[in-house]
């Protein structure tokens, strides 16, 4: 049997009232040359029973069980046993709608490691919030590096989420490309800035909502609430994206520029936020021995600026 085109990867953990829905998503999809991992994380409830059950009598569905180790290591155990050409993550709480693997594969080609598309917001009625930021549907190639910056800007902030999208599986295998187990959150970002950094080739896009994201789910990453120790980990993915920009063929001015700024804007939220919360001033200095190494080579850059507007 050859391998699948495509590689879906569903990171589980007690999502054992949304699995019914989103296999049945999986199930209707379009474009039918793909496999399924789902990688039950240590669930306490009946999720991994259920995904058992729901992969039982389907031949492409595989079910990975393994102990609680978060959402980053959930992920890199499906990635070890992946086989499709393209590979995609999918959150089990989410949805897609049903041509999401046809229209994102149709846009693949030689010259392209990536392609995504837009997404939908909905809370966890299935009522529509809203969608990303761009609301015209519009199809594009753009090089690697202004796919990167993208990453780093409010408008298409979009881009550097893992999900919603299909990655070349050639390149990360090559580079052993994993996602960050010690990011308690933005380890989409850092994985995104990596993927992108060891690949010169283009990305195309498009803006029509192909995935639907569950805005409110109780419980999830997102709807937890803020803690100093997630804003910390926070800009410690800011720092590891700037560092991999800086260290690699995409260091340019522009996204020295974008990565260093974005990380000072997650170190200013975070003294606002040790300030708001009245926590101890230790984080402020800690936030600051982070950032202060990313800033210098920053103001450099502003000074020699400032010096030749003078000039």
């Amino acid at each position: 049997m050859s391998n699948p085109i495509i590689s879906i990867i569903v990171p589980v953990y007690n999502v054992s009232k949304y699995l019914d829905n989103f296999h049945q998503c999986i199930i209707e999809q379009t474009f039918k040359d793909y496999e399924v991992i789902y990688v039950d994380d240590g669930s306490t409830d009946d999720s991994g029973a259920k995904c058992d059950l729901l992969c039982s009598h389907l031949d492409n569905f595989h079910v990975i069980h393994k102990k609680n180790g978060g959402l980053s290591s959930a992920r890199n155990a499906g990635m070890k046993v992946m086989q499709g050409e393209w590979i995609t993550f999918l959150d089990p709480d989410d949805k897609v709608v049903a041509e999401y693997l046809e229209k994102l594969y149709n846009m693949t080609s030689n010259e392209v490691d990536q392609v995504f598309g837009n997404y939908m917001s909905v809370d966890d009625g299935g009522n529509r919030i809203d969608s990303a930021s761009v609301h015209e549907n519009i199809t594009g190639m753009v090089s690697r590096n202004e796919a990167l910056s993208w990453v780093f800007n409010v408008k298409y902030f979009w881009a550097g989420y893992a999900w919603g999208k299909l990655f070349r599986g050639s390149v990360i295998k090559a580079h052993h490309l994993l996602f960050d187990e010690e990011q308690m959150i933005n380890e989409d970002g850092v994985w995104t800035v990596l993927f992108h950094c060891n690949t010169s080739n283009k990305v195309v896009f498009t803006t029509e909502p192909l995935y639907v994201y569950n805005a409110k789910r109780p419980g999830s990453l997102m709807n937890q609430g803020i803690s100093i120790e997630k804003k910390l980990s926070e800009l410690v993915g800011c720092i590891k994206m700037y560092n991999c920009i800086i260290g690699s063929s995409a260091n340019t001015l522009k996204l020295n520029i974008l990565s260093s700024w974005y990380a000072y804007v997650v170190y200013r939220r975070t003294v606002d936020i040790v300030h708001q919360y009245n926590y101890e001033e230790q984080f402020v200095l800690a936030a600051k021995n982070m950032i202060n190494p990313v800033l210098n080579p920053f103001k450099k850059v502003l000074f020699s600026l400032m010096w030749h507007i003078k000039k």
